[in-house]
């Protein structure tokens, strides 16, 4: 059995022979048996520096064993010879379950009455649930774990020790949940992460927009946990159209950076309640945000444009964008699994024509008001602007575009007109849309063959 801790090694013989005191250092203590030999267990303690490692007799060895503060993983045991004494920090679990082993070998097997101290009734006891820590708070660099954190915890908060990237013993907590690593200086999040089933994960107040690593969030699990993501005050200048995949997220913040247009796919998000996207730079938002339905939308301090402003030039589609067409247009199910990231990434980027094409426009052929407020319960906003926000309409083809002004126009000279805009559009896609059917049909063919 062996245990990885931190051990401090100290001569009782100090004030005599004036040696100089030993720092606590990173270590594994091993019980190591010899042979078949009744009683001649030994404890094995190994360094970096000592990877041949101290033996230290156990049985009729060991003059007391300090257990006092146990829970809180620390521990000392006192040797008689050499006269030195083991104090250790680990693990609370790790540690009892260690000790627990370690005071069996302390009995003779033959006798019927131990003479040896044993270890304390507190240490042989299971934790009640109570007393299990699930929840850590560190707001200092001296308070951070030099072995590892205790296994069963379900929060972990660092907040203000300057960390730069996450510390890797965290991937090792199956069971964490909520992670707050707020007030840092992340500036890179490795794909580790992406393999936490976390629930709630805190960013705040980081360097996250200078590096623009987005590989975490490309994975299945964290993508199907994780129920908020904070990422206000980040520099951050874009967002990954991965996000538009997580499923399961409630709450999304984005305050506070330099933002200037929104993943399509966050239209989507059939979960999402709170969306905070106050003070950026956004100057429309997706068409996909019309289907969202909020319980909290802040779309305050942004450089929103006015509506109605068109946009006359029509990018002619590549290749690529096409045969991506044809693909989505076949409502196929994708994921990471089934195709490269890379790919995932270029189709999530596709937005809906308002004929319900996909389309990869990078500019929206039309700027439109957008009234907020049908979207969510409650709604901050800059009313001193007179209109809430605007959303960008993007077109697959010119006709489509100008189907969609025809249609508008014939709205506004009739307010009786009650068909909509969006039915009489999907009544003429068959004759919208005979282009790309075309290139679509192609397409098909090349591939068959």
């Amino acid at each position: 059995m062996k245990l990885l801790c931190v051990v401090e090694v100290n001569n009782r013989l100090l004030p005599t022979l004036s040696l100089l005191s030993r720092r606590g250092r990173k270590s594994t203590l091993r019980i190591v048996s010899m042979g078949n030999i009744p009683n001649t267990a030994v404890l094995l303690h190994q360094t970096a520096e000592n990877v041949s490692g101290t033996t230290y007799k156990i049985f009729n060895n060991v003059e007391t064993i300090f257990s006092r503060f146990i829970n809180e993983g620390k521990a000392t045991i006192r040797l008689k010879l050499p006269e030195v004494d083991l104090s250790i920090k680990a693990d609370p679990l790790q540690l009892k379950c260690f000790l627990k082993t370690f005071a069996s070998l302390l009995v003779k097997k033959d006798s019927s009455e131990s003479k040896l101290p044993k270890l304390n009734s507190t240490s042989d006891r299971r934790l009640p649930p109570g007393q299990v820590k699930t929840k850590l708070v560190i707001t200092k660099v001296s308070e951070l774990p030099s072995s590892r954190y205790p296994i069963t915890l379900t929060t972990l908060q660092i907040n203000n020790v300057r960390l730069k990237t996450i510390d890797s013993r965290i991937y090792s907590l199956r069971v964490l949940k909520v992670l707050n690593i707020s007030n840092n200086q992340i500036t890179n999040l490795p794909k580790q992460l992406g393999f936490m089933n976390l629930k709630e994960l805190y960013l705040a107040d980081n360097r996250l927009g200078t590096a623009q690593n987005w590989n975490w969030v490309s994975f299945d699990m964290i993508q199907s946990s994780l129920q908020l993501l904070d990422l206000t005050n980040n520099q951050l200048k874009c967002l990954p159209v991965e996000l538009g995949r997580f499923n399961s997220l409630v709450t999304l913040r984005l305050c506070n950076n330099r933002i200037v247009r929104l993943p399509p796919g966050i239209g989507k998000l059939k979960s999402l309640k709170n969306l905070s996207i106050a003070n950026n730079r956004i100057e429309w938002l997706p068409s996909t945000f019309r289907s969202l339905r909020l319980t909290l939308f802040d779309i305050s301090k942004n450089n929103f444009k006015q509506g109605n402003q068109r946009n006359t030039e029509f990018e002619i589609p590549s290749l690529a964008q096409l045969a991506a067409s044809v693909f989505l247009d076949l409502n196929t199910r994708y994921s990471s699994k089934t195709l490269p990231p890379t790919l995932v990434s270029y189709l999530d980027c596709f937005t809906e024509c308002e004929c319900g094409r996909p389309t990869l426009s990078s500019r929206p052929f039309l700027l439109e008001e957008f009234e907020a407020r049908r979207v969510c319960s409650s709604l901050v906003w800059d009313s001193a602007l007179g209109i809430n926000s605007t959303v960008g309409l993007h077109c697959c083809q010119p006709q489509c575009a100008t189907d969609y002004f025809q249609a508008l126009h014939r709205y506004m000279a009739n307010p009786g007109y009650q068909s909509g805009i969006s039915q009489e559009l999907h009544v003429h896609q068959s004759t919208v849309s005979k282009t790309i059917d075309e290139v679509s049909d192609l397409i098909v063919q090349k591939v068959n063959v």
